[in-house]
């Protein structure tokens, strides 16, 4: 009996034991595991992953993700920023392109508008004096002697004013041959010294038998119209059309008028002329239309086809009485 109690004391005294070394073997083990960098699987929970802990591992990840998505939209922002940056100097730059040439751009304008003001202003002011000038002419009292003064070739010569009862105040200057080169020459002793109210020039017909062109006719005339105006501004000047002539009549004599004259050209020549008066300003009397019958001189104003006869100078009388009157 007293030896099997000693057996059971000897047992649980070994079981004791046992258990002690163990929980010590257990608390040693314990003591020598790293439980941050460990993890203790026994071999019953080997293959029980669902029990594993891996919540940890799980937040280390998330962890790095947000860091990772945090560093991509830090660039991103980054990046974009720059850009921005760069779009708005862009933006600057074209919008202070843009003011400059808008800047430029109205300035031209500016200076257009200025210069036509400009321009008109003048115009205004040359005007202006021009009619003030003209209204002291008018009211000027300008005693100027009543000549009528008759300039032209053959056919004014051959005009005997004192027959048709002419007031006594005229003077001729004439030259059968007389050209309009001939009296631009000595328009002094022709016109100006006359002072001539009126003067009545009649040429054209000789200088067209001299084979001189219709523009140098016209120049000359022009030239004759512009030193009569500069020098007796006063006086009014009449251009006189050329006489129409008719080769029909026995007695035409060709040694006058040269075969080359048709009246065809006669009246091209006066077209100009009274073109240059009505450019000039001044009158135009057109007698070649009252001595004309079928686009010829009228026989009954002309003896040998070329020269007026008294009832042909009758006919102008009748025009330039018009204007004396």
């Amino acid at each position: 009996m007293a030896n099997k109690v000693s057996k059971s004391y000897s047992s649980t005294a070994k079981s004791k034991k046992a258990v002690s070394n163990k929980s010590k073997a257990k608390t040693k083990n314990v003591n020598n595991t790293d439980v941050t960098t460990r993890i203790r699987i026994d071999d019953v929970r080997l293959n029980d992953s669902e029990s594993l802990d891996t919540s940890f591992l799980e937040g280390r990840y998330e962890k790095k993700e947000k860091k990772n998505s945090k560093k991509v939209k830090e660039k991103i922002l980054k990046d974009t920023s720059k850009r921005d940056h760069k779009i708005s100097v862009v933006k600057k730059i074209c919008m202070i392109v843009f003011i400059i040439i808008l800047i430029v751009l109205f300035i031209f304008l500016l200076v257009c508008l200025c210069s036509k003001i400009s321009d008109s202003l003048k115009k205004s002011s040359k005007k202006n004096k021009e009619e003030v000038v003209e209204m002291k002419k008018k009211k000027e009292k300008v005693v100027v002697d009543r000549n009528y003064l008759f300039v032209g070739d053959f056919n004014t010569c051959r005009f005997d004013l004192e027959e048709y009862d002419l007031d006594d105040h005229y003077v001729k200057s004439c030259d059968d041959d007389l050209t309009t080169e001939g009296l631009l020459d000595d328009l002094k002793t022709r016109v100006f010294d006359y002072n001539p109210s009126i003067v009545f020039i009649e040429l054209g017909i000789v200088d067209m038998n001299d084979d001189i062109s219709g523009d140098n006719l016209i120049v000359n005339y022009g030239e004759i119209i512009d030193q009569i105006q500069n020098k007796r501004p006063y006086a009014e000047i009449y251009l006189v059309s050329i006489y129409p002539i008719n080769r029909d009549i026995d007695n035409f004599d060709d040694e006058i008028i040269s075969k080359d004259i048709s009246n065809d050209d006669i009246k091209s020549v006066n077209k100009r002329i009274k073109k240059l008066a009505d450019t000039k300003k001044i009158n135009y009397l057109n007698v070649n239309e009252m001595l004309l019958k079928e686009d010829d001189l009228d026989k009954d104003y002309t003896d040998n086809g070329i020269y007026l006869n008294e009832d042909g100078y009758k006919q102008v009388l009748k025009v330039i009485n018009k204007v004396i009157e």
